[in-house]
Order: C-alpha cells, then structure tokens, then sequence
C-alpha cells in the first residue's frame, strides 16, 4: 500500500516497442465457468497442477499434472490424458483468459478468475 502512495523512484518502464500490458502470476487457486460446467484449477510454485471440471449430477473430472510455456503459449500436460494447450491472457492479477489451441478466436475463452 505505501508504494502505491510513494512509487519507488527507480521505477523500470517497458523496453521501446514493449507494452505496458497487466501480468497475472497463475501460482494459486481458480475458477471458472463454462455452461453448467465449472473448472478449478490450482498451479503450483513448482509448475504442477490440478484440472477439476464440476458437472451437475455427475462426479468431478480431476486431472493433474505439469504446466509448461512458450513465449505466448501455457500448456497443462498430463502423463495420462496428453496436454491441453491454448493462449493465457492477463485480465490483471486476479483475472486471465485461457483460449484452448484450435478454437476459433469467436468461440467463448475461460475466463478464470482467482479463488480467495
């Protein structure tokens, strides 16, 4: 809070030609909606994570695994269902999109949103 009032003087800025675009640190706790379906995911410090998809009246779907990136790409990769890869876009800190690689860019993105 006391930076925020006296920002440090030193202060970097993005390098020429580099936007000024929020980050999102994806350690943590999230949910979101897709329908009647609801994802939490949980990523740890270490990379790995934890995929549960909640549908009404039947049990949740858990998979887990190991986060992985490239330069505009995540990718949650499992030993026993393959890897589910898309682009992540930060809505700030407590907010991204995850549009899953062979969607159209009109489709509906996840919209996570941190848990608390």
């Amino acid at each position: 809070l006391l930076v925020a009032l006296n920002p440090p003087k030193n202060e970097e800025k993005p390098a020429e030609g580099q936007k000024d675009e929020p980050q999102t640190d994806l350690v943590g706790s999230w949910k979101a909606t897709a329908g009647q379906t609801t994802i939490e995911l949980s990523i740890g410090e270490d990379s790995s994570f934890t995929w549960k998809a909640i549908n009404p009246g039947q049990p949740p779907k858990e998979l887990t695994g190991t986060l992985s990136a490239s330069a505009d790409t995540r990718s949650l990769d499992t030993k026993e269902s393959g890897s589910m890869a898309g682009k992540v876009t930060s809505g700030g800190p407590d907010k991204f999109t995850f549009l899953m690689q062979g969607m159209l860019p009109t489709e509906p993105v996840l919209s996570f949103e941190r848990m608390k």
